[in-house]
């Protein structure tokens, strides 16, 4: 299988987990659930960790550099997470997610400095017309307001990601069950200095006393869909010949956030709910066929 048909699960994943999170959110207040959601995600590493142990247990044959850059990676992943939750605390989740489409772009930028990968200019036009596709789609055009604590927010979550996963493309060995451990390890590492922080440890114990069964179903749900599109991906990223070609697959998640939407809206409103009105429609449904386009230069 190739790795383009791996990696793009991954944003489709991603989108259902960037619905559940804005419904958890919106649920129970900001300021109430984006402390204690991150510490549990984080927590929930552990079992990632005891996992793919299990499938492999050599997992010192890494060499340490590459140890060290793997648990880097998994901090990382969990900074950008964090940063994420926050800004999807302020606004919609199509309004937030589109910016992580800049993370292909920081990753280019990481990969030629730091790894000398290269891609040609068929590749790069390709890019530049995905992520215009993905800007497009979620483009208020009744209001030009500047968002600017939002986009500091994303800006710096998509740095924090690019970084994790160039750090993951270095670090990872030819063990792929390995090279998820000692990442999955520095997501526990967070986990720990986030619980030893009062305010984020008071929190992960309040919000189950507001519905226990709920948090914990959803968070799980988050939990796993995140953490399969993670894999899918980080196994793409190991076949990819460069870095950024796997993140360009991750401009689809705009689409697939906004198709959920609508579903939801119809379906499920009390989940969530997208606008839907024609003008809006039309215009996502022109935004969709610009990254198909752009894809075919990507790919092709």
């Amino acid at each position: 299988m190739s790795w383009l048909l791996i990696a793009i699960w991954a944003p489709l994943l991603w989108a259902f987990s960037n619905h559940i999170d804005k419904y958890l959110i919106t649920r129970f207040g900001e300021g109430v659930g984006i402390k204690g959601l991150i510490t549990f995600s984080s927590l929930f590493s552990i079992f990632i960790v005891i996992g793919t142990y299990l499938l492999d247990p050599n997992i010192f044959s890494i060499i340490p550099l590459h140890i060290l850059l793997l648990i880097i990676s998994g901090i990382l992943y969990t900074v950008a997470i964090l940063l994420y939750l926050f800004a999807l605390s302020k606004d919609e989740t199509s309004i937030v997610t589109p910016t992580f489409q800049l993370i292909p772009v920081l990753a280019f930028i990481l990969g030629f400095i730091f790894l000398g990968e290269l891609m040609t200019n068929k590749q790069m036009l390709g890019g530049l017309i995905v992520i215009l596709g993905a800007v497009i789609i979620s483009i208020d055009f009744s209001s030009f307001k500047f968002k600017k604590n939002i986009f500091l927010l994303m800006i710096t979550s998509s740095l924090s990601y690019a970084i994790y996963q160039v750090l993951f493309k270095v670090g990872a060995s030819e063990n792929f069950y390995n090279s998820v451990f000692w990442q999955s390890v520095g997501i526990f590492i967070s986990a720990i200095v986030l619980f030893s922080i009062k305010s984020y440890r008071q929190e992960f114990f309040t919000i189950f006393k507001k519905d226990a069964l709920a948090i914990c179903g959803f968070s799980a749900l988050v939990e796993l869909t995140t953490v399969a599109g993670n894999l899918l991906i980080s196994k793409a990223l190991m076949m990819a010949p460069v870095v950024a070609m796997v993140l360009m697959v991750e401009a689809f998640q705009p689409i697939f956030v906004f198709i959920l939407g609508i579903i939801f809206t119809v379906f499920i409103p009390s989940f969530g709910k997208e606008d839907i009105s024609k003008k809006v429609i039309l215009q996502k449904v022109f935004a969709m066929s610009i990254i198909i386009f752009g894809s075919y230069f990507l790919y092709f």
